[in-house]
């Protein structure tokens, strides 16, 4: 009973996770044109009355900041007085290092450090002041070698090179010691293993920038890097900063994917936005640039609100099914009824505080708005009617195999136990004795192939219907934990229990270990199932290349290696 009701857990706990968040975020959508703050104060006014009326609102100011910390962020700006501060505090740091007044030196350099840390993306854009950030950086190595600290002194080394790679530094500003150990990093990362990364861009041939150094265009991949924190920019436009994608690289390759696209609509700063050159752009992608954000901010549903008269137009869309749920059009004064319409599913427009009609959609390109479907350039993955992904319903499936397998498992194995107490009972003179051992062997595969079969059924199962998480959760940690108990537990009986040879009588005691074995086996493929979860989650990443981890951004979302939600 105990394993049944584990059995029924394990399930309740997959589809809880495949639920998800009931997050929404409200997004404004206009043109390039000025008119964006008219909409953001629209979409703030949505989201306090959804709010107000008890809707799981994901604020202006969250949904920034965790889109900026998943995807991009905007380039840092540096103003010319911040330059002239940057120099000037070099210029100091070389005056007191000649003089050799190490504390001032290094006060100036952690000011002009910070700036070059904060904003290296910018200072680098520009090759003489690349070298500049560089000198600067190294003119702390020269400070940690002067007083001894050779320890500091490498370790600065290698910051320095991360923050400027494949820049050489000014020979003449620097002692030969200096110089010799920003060699030796070099060194390194030529004979060890490093990182590498591949940036690849739709469209291609986009200016690929790391820290700020213009290093080829896409598809293109830097070698030889030290692992660490790097910050990447993609540019199609020459006169159109690109954003900045942090990643953490790790001994290996990753590879980035950006949709040019995504880049040039999306604003994050004061709150999450998209804009567009015209509206036949903004019909053409903001359907896939809406669920491209509910990846990245882990929403359920996203609101796009965008102008309409003298009012908004506001799409509902679930991005679980991909389908837009209801649209409204309404004027300024019919915004929180138009809300409350929406909440409840209904397609209407709302004038003078009324509602007046039923919106009638037409596909993109007939004048009106876009259609709820997809593009038939999208990819997209295949839903039925009821909008669950194929994927989900095969999940299932293998779900409900599974449990049948484990049910089927401990019906042989009472099965098993009523025919052992049989021929515990009689005797090696008795007739049907050798029957009764025969039909009580025979009983034993069904008690370990079954249950086999429902576990490998269930682990199947369970990257079908677990949702994308960055990382792996606390509750996939817990299952596995639970999982790991449940499988040793049962190997310990199964390996506890003494051996019932068939060249000896098979009497009470000698079956009961036997049957104590089957037990032990049975017991244990049931942990097979949880810990798959922790296991799906630490494995995702390594399927989206061949071997690396990667890091996919834009409409397609982040890689992982196959979509596992509903």
């Amino acid at each position: 009973m105990r394993w049944g009701v584990l059995a029924a857990g394990l399930a309740c706990t997959l589809l809880a996770a495949a639920k998800g968040q009931a997050q929404v975020a409200i997004v404004a959508v206009a043109r390039e044109d000025g008119t964006l703050e008219e909409v953001r104060a629209a979409a703030d006014r949505a989201a306090s009355a959804l709010d107000a009326a008890g809707g799981a609102v994901l604020a202006a100011e969250a949904a920034a900041r965790v889109f900026e910390e998943r995807h991009s962020a905007p380039p840092a700006s540096v103003s010319q007085s911040d330059i002239d501060r940057w120099l000037s505090s070099s210029r100091s740091a070389v005056r007191n290092l000649a003089r050799a007044d190490y504390d001032a030196a290094r006060r100036d350099l952690l000011a002009a450090q910070e700036l070059s840390d904060r904003a290296a993306e910018e200072l680098n854009r520009e090759a003489a002041r690349a070298r500049q950030v560089l000198d600067t950086c190294l003119f702390m190595v020269r400070s940690f070698l002067e007083t001894d600290d050779a320890p500091r002194a490498a370790r600065q080394a290698r910051q320095c090179r991360q923050l400027v790679p494949r820049v050489e530094p000014s020979h003449a500003l620097h002692p030969p010691e200096v110089r010799e150990l920003l060699q030796r990093v070099d060194h390194e990362l030529a004979g060890a293993p490093a990182s590498s990364l591949e940036v690849r861009s739709v469209p291609g041939g986009c200016t690929v920038r790391l820290n700020g150094l213009e290093l080829g265009t896409t598809p293109y991949t830097v070698q030889e890097l030290l692992p660490g924190e790097y910050r990447v920019q993609v540019e199609c436009e020459a006169e159109r900063r690109g954003r900045v994608h942090r990643l953490t690289l790790e001994e290996g390759e990753t590879v980035l994917e950006v949709d040019a696209l995504f880049e040039r609509a999306i604003r994050s700063a004061p709150g999450i936005a998209l804009a567009y050159p015209d509206a036949n752009e903004a019909d053409g992608h903001r359907f896939a640039h809406a669920l491209a954000l509910a990846r990245v901010l882990d929403v359920a549903e996203v609101w796009l609100v965008t102008p309409a008269g003298g009012g908004a137009a506001i799409d509902r869309i679930d991005a679980r099914t991909a389908r837009v749920v209801a649209s409204v059009t309404s004027d300024e004064a019919g915004l929180e009824d138009a809300v409350a319409a929406l909440r409840e599913g209904e397609s209407v427009r709302i004038a003078g505080g009324r509602r007046t009609e039923a919106v009638a959609w037409q596909p993109p390109g007939s004048g009106a708005d876009w259609s709820p479907g997809p593009a038939p350039t999208e990819r997209r993955p295949a839903h039925d009617e009821a909008g669950v992904s194929a994927g989900a319903w095969v999940g299932l499936g293998l779900s409900a195999v599974g449990l049948a397998g484990l049910a089927a498992g401990w019906g042989a194995y009472a099965e098993r136990v009523t025919r052992g107490d049989r021929l515990a009972v009689a005797l090696p003179t008795d007739p049907d004795y050798l029957d009764r051992q025969s039909r009580w062997s025979d009983a034993r595969p069904g008690v370990l192939l079954f249950p086999a079969a429902g576990a490998a059924a269930l682990s199947a199962a369970v990257p079908l219907l677990l949702p994308a998480e960055d990382g792996v959760p606390w509750w996939a940690w817990a299952s596995g934990g639970v999982g790991t108990a449940v499988a040793a537990t049962g190997l310990g009986l199964a390996l506890a229990a003494a051996p019932c040879s068939t060249a000896q009588r098979q009497d009470q005691p000698c079956v009961d270990e036997a049957h104590r074995r089957d037990l032990g086996l049975l017991v244990s493929m049931h942990g097979a199932p949880l810990l798959a979860m922790p296991i799906t989650y630490l494995l995702r990443p390594l399927f989206g290349s061949d071997g690396g981890a990667q890091a996919a951004v834009g409409p397609g979302g982040a890689r992982i290696g196959w979509e596992g939600r509903f």
